[in-house]
């Protein structure tokens, strides 16, 4: 960029953005929790047993990488079973807060939220408190946004005012805001006396119980025949990581076979796919944020099955859905020029063995209370 140019953007550069800058200059050398006001613990740490996957061995040998997201030796320990630390969900009081999106400040403290570029920000005319409910991944990915922020959001509206920083721009999230009875109107600048912030990844008991206040809002606002009893969700097409089936049309027509529903996203919108779903036991997906929009639609004896592309390893879906007590299996295909292979046999036999456990509520007893 020559000079004219940067003096030119010197020069659009409000205020508030003058400031915003000058104090992310200097901030970032502390943690959040080290420039609180106070720390209060919401839920105290635990420990919960969770069972191993339902997969064949030999399927691991397909993996070429992880998920960037998670960590390499998390994801092998829930396909594995054992029993799993759950932190303390805690809040943060922080005092003279300044948003300037996608940057946050206090003193010596910078957070930042992935940008999205807007041609004008919107202020915040919430007063004087705000309470964050949303973290770096809850903004980037849609499924984030629905197992995590909305649940955390339940939690910060008992704080303060419930501020929403702007998301990726998902076709799905007034829907699921008007379910759940959340208002996500996006806020981009704030100037706040007092903030409260979150962290709220362990299952805490009140976690537990804002996953299950959801979902009894969920099923009591969006009313449904009832789903089958298997379904396979299409994913649509494009997303952050793509993700190819290079058999995809021989994978649907073994499904459709053994009686498997097929329901397309790319031909229907969120709520015609949840009025097919809804009630249904067990669900089979590609791994992704799209299997989100079943989080809170399954029946009371849930199972998931994944197929999990070989580049993109990631069981974090697992860890969600072990609140209910739900039986989790995965095949992981086989790396193909221009996508990975399935094996139908063992996909079949996998959700064979997964409906089986759901129908008889073998799990119900692992089920997070």
């Amino acid at each position: 960029m020559n000079f004219a140019k940067k003096f030119g953007r010197v020069l659009e550069i409000s205020p508030e953005e003058w400031l915003y800058f000058a104090k992310s200059r200097l901030a970032g050398s502390k943690k959040l929790h080290e420039v609180a006001d106070e720390t209060i613990e919401v839920s105290p740490a635990t420990e919960r047993y969770v069972p191993p996957g339902i997969f064949f061995e030999r399927h691991l040998d397909n993996i070429v990488s992880f998920h960037h997201e998670g960590i390499d030796e998390e994801q092998m320990f829930r396909i594995r079973g054992g029993h799993a630390k759950q932190p303390a969900t805690l809040a943060f009081k922080v005092s003279n807060v300044v948003l300037n999106s996608p940057g946050i400040t206090s003193g010596l403290w910078r957070g930042r939220f992935p940008s999205s570029p807007v041609k004008s920000k919107v202020p915040w005319t919430g007063g004087d408190e705000a309470a964050f409910s949303a973290s770096f991944y809850t903004v980037k990915y849609f499924g984030h946004w629905v197992k995590e922020e909305c649940v955390t959001r339940v939690m910060a509206d008992d704080f303060a005012p419930a501020l929403s920083v702007r998301t990726a721009q998902w076709k799905d999230k007034e829907f699921f805001g008007r379910i759940l009875d959340q208002d996500w109107t996006t806020t981009d600048t704030a100037r706040l006396k007092t903030a409260y912030f979150f962290f709220d990844d362990g299952h805490t008991q009140s976690r537990v119980s804002r996953v299950r206040a959801l979902r009894q809002r969920f099923r009591e606002r969006f009313a449904s025949d009832g789903g089958s009893r298997v379904f396979y969700l299409k994913r649509a097409p494009g997303g952050l990581n793509p993700r190819a089936i290079v058999n995809e049309e021989e994978v649907l027509a073994a499904m459709e076979k053994a009686g498997i529903k097929i329901v397309d996203q790319a031909k229907l919108s969120s709520e015609e796919c949840l009025r097919e779903i809804t009630g249904s036991s067990v669900m089979v997906t590609i791994e992704g944020s799209h299997q989100a929009l079943a989080y809170y639609a399954l029946s009371d004896t849930p199972g998931l099955v994944m197929i999990t592309p070989p580049n993109l390893f990631n069981t974090y879906a697992k860890n969600h859905f072990d609140v209910y007590g739900c039986p989790y299996g995965f095949v992981v295909g086989e790396a193909r020029e221009g996508g990975f292979h399935v094996d139908i046999d063992d996909l079949l036999a996998i959700i064979e063995q997964v409906d089986a456990a759901a129908s008889t509520g073998a799990y119900k007893k692992y089920a997070f209370e």
